[in-house]
């Protein structure tokens, strides 16, 4: 958050605070039911949890104390912001109230990035084992990691230090200025760049298995899928930018909704690819079940035509016709082949 002299530069926060913290609150209840859903799937088809999935449980972790962390600053926002724009008097203890907010917020900022950069590191560790039979794979997996270190560093590096360290004359005498507020812009860019060509070398990781991998029709789809998942990701992170930033000033409120929505949708995106795990498990022993039947009704219909046999030859009467049907219907039994189609599933 940052002042101006012109207050009129400043929009009052679009988002009322019922909304900021149903929208919150929200985004991180789905994201819960969803991180359920993937545990249920990892116990239910590998029986135990993986590197990803830790990753995964961090970033939603992170998630939840951001939330309550901007439950705990709402109020100050919407008096700060109402103060600017004129609409309440300043009370008397205004400064030690920026000077709380400028603190919290700079919290909630680091910790939702964080989260957000743990989602895209679940990612690489779930892409790690997928693919890793694919010429090539490694190189381009290594290409994407280095690509999430150094976007990493360089989002931590421009993240706003100067209104929430120091004494608290300091920190307003700069985050007053129309400067920081110029300094926020560049900040918030530059971090959304970083992400996006974070996930373009992440979602090139998929592309590669699925342009280089003979799979089925139904697997490729799968990969399909989850490209179009990520893309999702990266479209939400330009939205959020571009409604956070589509005013002369920022609107702290649009900031901190659309972050907190991002890392949720996130969290989302990657616990629904578990569901083609549970979908390929459930497959393979429907395939199996139907080929234990089929292999105990030829047991059972040999084995009628090999007792109908040796009446014949004891001289006992035997049905015209044979379980199998008569001698033109016959197929001898090592004539039938069984055909399996499996689909791989990585194991994290």
């Amino acid at each position: 958050m940052s002042t101006s002299e012109d207050a009129a530069n400043f929009p009052f926060p679009a988002v009322s605070k019922q909304a900021f913290l149903g929208l919150v609150w929200g985004s991180l209840a789905v994201s819960a039911a969803f991180l359920l859903f993937r545990a249920y799937v990892r116990l239910s088809v590998f029986k135990r949890f993986f590197t990803d999935d830790g990753l995964l449980l961090l970033a939603w972790v992170l998630l939840l104390t951001t939330a309550s962390l901007s439950q705990s600053m709402i109020d100050d926002l919407y008096l700060i912001f109402g103060v600017m724009v004129g609409m309440v008097p300043p009370p008397t203890n205004m400064l030690d109230i920026v000077w709380r907010y400028f603190r919290r917020t700079f919290a909630v900022s680091l910790l939702n990035l964080f989260s957000l950069w743990s989602i895209k590191a679940s990612f690489l560790a779930f892409f790690y084992k997928l693919g890793n039979k694919v010429k090539g794979h490694k190189t381009i997996w290594w290409t994407a990691t280095v690509a999430w270190f150094v976007g990493l560093a360089i989002s931590v590096g421009v993240q706003n230090y100067k209104c929430s360290i120091g004494t608290r004359e300091e920190a307003i005498a700069f985050c007053t200025t129309k400067s920081y507020g110029e300094f926020i812009y560049s900040s918030l860019r530059l971090q959304a760049a970083c992400g996006v060509i974070t996930d373009a070398f992440i979602m090139a990781i998929p592309i590669k298995i699925l342009w280089h991998v003979q799979i089925s029709a139904r697997s490729k789809i799968g990969l399909m899928v989850l490209f179009a998942l990520l893309l999702f990701t990266m479209i939400i992170a330009i939205i959020r930018v571009t409604l956070s930033l589509r005013n002369k000033r920022e609107d702290d409120s649009w900031i901190y909704v659309w972050a907190a929505i991002e890392a949720a949708v996130g969290i989302i995106v990657a616990s629904a690819i578990s569901y083609r795990a549970l979908a390929s498990r459930e497959r393979k022993q429907s395939a199996y079940t139907g080929y234990t039947e089929h292999r105990n009704n030829l047991r059972y219909e040999a084995s009628s035509q090999g007792n109908d046999r040796s009446a014949a030859h004891a001289g006992k009467p035997t049905s015209s016709k044979s379980s199998l049907g008569g001698k033109e219907d016959a197929v001898p039994l090592d004539a039938i082949g069984v055909r399996s189609d499996y689909d791989v599933v990585p194991a994290g």
